[in-house]
């Protein structure tokens, strides 16, 4: 997963630095379209962050792995 993360980074980077290089050389479409992919990339950067924010013994993740029994309620 890390991995990915970098890769979103970088992309997210490289789209808006060739952003900034085509509204300075008045390629104001093509910056646009790079602004959105930016967006895009970097939306992508913060749902890799909250996933990796979650704890390894959050309930969530154990009653996925089946760690939980949930026929008794939870305390």
């Amino acid at each position: 997963m890390a991995g990915s993360l970098k890769l979103w980074v970088g992309a997210a980077a490289a789209a808006m630095l060739l952003s900034g290089i085509l509204v300075w050389r008045t390629r104001v479409a093509a910056a646009c379209t790079l602004a959105v992919l930016a967006w895009i990339a970097l939306g992508a950067v913060a749902i890799g962050v909250e996933r990796t924010s979650v704890r390894a013994n959050h309930v969530s993740r154990l009653i996925s792995a089946g760690q939980i029994d949930l026929s008794k309620p939870l305390r």
